[in-house]
């Protein structure tokens, strides 16, 4: 529809340049005009040639359209921030566009700013009844269309900034709920692999670890040959050569880098642009692909590495790789506790042949107790996430397993040294614990530094009117590297002062 009295004119615009471009107030979302696309659908040439000098003089990009069939067009080619429809066109009218544009759920937040000369209130209602966001008559003023376009501009990019966040803010939450379903699994399987003693149920518990938890498809564990140099193939999923491997001699690895094998770091294959490194041992024609390599640290050394040849997801994530990192810890001391175990066999089927069948049985049935002991408590303490609970899970580990008659535990905690002590006739938590603090100090001192357990004669740290004799025996608590604490168990009768070899490696 033409317009014939408009107050301003495509060459001369009404008012002063500050006016063409009103400053937004306080408070109004801010945006870039040269980075908005105004559509203009109107059938009058006249009406459209005005509306483009002003917002391009604006810094607005401009799109036109002469009906609504054009306007279709380029909406679906290129929508539009904000569409200027004119009602009265040939053919479908803006009315009916206006509708069709609303109910579209792709265009539905595109603001429209009817123009037009009608001026009854029936049409108006009509108008917003269709969707339209706006009104404005002709003849229009120049500064009212440019505020309006930008009062609408501000409202949707804000809106466009809510629903980003509110997107954001979902995918957020879905990601954090399905690390806590992760880190449950991982603490289900961890309870799990510690509780199994045998070399199939480890095994078979590792297994289940890395594909339910970690979504491993293909992996190898290596572990250092006794005796002699080199690695063996412990345990594989997916692993084709796997068989070839468990029969082989014991072989050096190559491609793993050295900081993985000694103990140091993890590699994880980051630059998706290039190829991963490739793992080479001599009993393998072919090289094996490496997206992760993990050390599986146990007794404060290297006891294996974890390789990880084919993982579900296209890349590594840092959620990925801190759950294969908790994995590795798991798998590590599962693998240590079946050391242990497979120790405690030996141990029993060394015993002097003079000693009868049954005394081996009963010292075999004794030592296994004590290693399901352990294995039962890891499992539990790292299955817990409350205070409370882990406390009293160390203190009933340490009296229960050593048969200890005091037990201190000493670690920085909230800023203040916490000290909790437990006895054979109960459990007790302690206040920061000075007897047992100035009773031992030098010994916590001493593992504190040095990082290694140190025993010692009660003799030496006991008044002789307080009675007794035994040993006193002070373990580092490490965690990457670092002395966190330090654990000291009292054994005072005499017959709990013999620290065998057994003990010191269940200890």
């Amino acid at each position: 529809m033409d317009l014939q009295n408009s107050t301003a004119s495509p060459l001369e615009p009404e008012g002063e340049p500050d006016q063409a471009l009103p400053t937004p107030v306080a408070g109004q979302v801010t945006f870039n005009p040269a980075d908005q696309r105004i559509l203009i659908v109107d059938d009058s040439v006249a009406t459209r040639r005005l509306l483009r000098a002003i917002l391009r003089s604006a810094g607005y990009q401009v799109l036109e359209a002469s009906d609504a069939a054009e306007a279709q067009g380029i909406i679906a080619q290129t929508p539009p921030d904000l569409i200027l429809l004119d009602i009265m066109m040939p053919g479908m009218s803006g009315f009916e566009l206006c509708e069709r544009l609303k109910q579209d759920p792709g265009t539905a937040g595109i603001p429209i700013i009817m123009v037009t000369a009608l001026s009854e209130v029936r049409d108006r209602v009509q108008g917003l009844r269709s969707g339209a966001d706006d009104f404005l008559s002709k003849p229009f003023d120049r500064l009212e269309l440019v505020t309006r376009i930008r009062l609408l501009l501000d409202k949707k990019t804000l809106a466009d900034r809510l629903r980003q966040a509110a997107q954001q803010l979902s995918e957020a939450n879905a990601q954090l709920k399905e690390r806590v379903r992760l880190m449950s699994n991982l603490l289900t399987v961890g309870h799990q692999l510690r509780g199994q003693l045998t070399p199939d149920e480890v095994h078979g518990a590792i297994r289940e670890a890395l594909a339910r938890v970690a979504e491993v498809e293909v992996f190898s564990i290596f572990q250092r040959a006794l005796w002699t140099r080199g690695w063996r193939l412990t345990v594989s999923m997916g692993l084709e050569e796997g068989e070839a491997l468990s029969a082989a001699t014991p072989t050096e690895l190559e491609g793993i880098p050295e900081e993985v094998l000694a103990g140091r770091k993890p590699f994880f294959h980051r630059d998706r642009g290039e190829p991963p490194p490739m793992l080479r041992v001599q009993a393998l024609e072919k090289g094996l692909p490496i997206q992760a390599a993990l050390p599986l640290i146990a007794d404060q050394r290297p006891i294996g590495v974890l390789v990880v040849h084919r993982f579900s997801p296209q890349a590594l994530g840092l959620v990925d790789e801190e759950l294969l990192a908790m994995a590795a810890r798991e798998i590590a001391a599962a693998l240590y506790n079946l050391s242990l175990y497979n120790r405690m066999r030996s141990y029993a089927d060394a015993l002097p042949g003079a000693e009868s069948a049954r005394a081996r049985e009963q010292s075999l049935e004794h030592r296994l107790q004590r290693v399901s002991t352990v294995a039962f408590f890891s499992g539990q303490l790292h299955s817990t996430l409350d205070w409370d609970r882990v406390h009293e899970l160390i203190r009933r580990l340490s009296l229960d397993f050593i048969g200890a008659e005091r037990v201190y535990i000493f670690y920085e905690h909230e800023q203040e040294q916490s000290v909790y002590m437990g006895t054979v006739r109960g459990l007790v938590t302690g206040t920061p614990a000075q007897v047992g603090a100035e009773r031992h100090a030098a010994l916590i001192r001493r593992v504190m530094l040095s990082g290694k357990p140190f025993p010692r004669s009660v003799d030496q740290v006991k008044p002789p009117e307080e009675g007794g004799a035994g040993t006193v025996v002070g373990m580092p608590m490490n965690v990457e590297g670092r002395t966190v604490g330090v654990i000291v168990v009292e054994s005072l009768l005499p017959e709990a002062g013999g620290w065998t070899e057994q003990t010191w490696d269940l200890l």
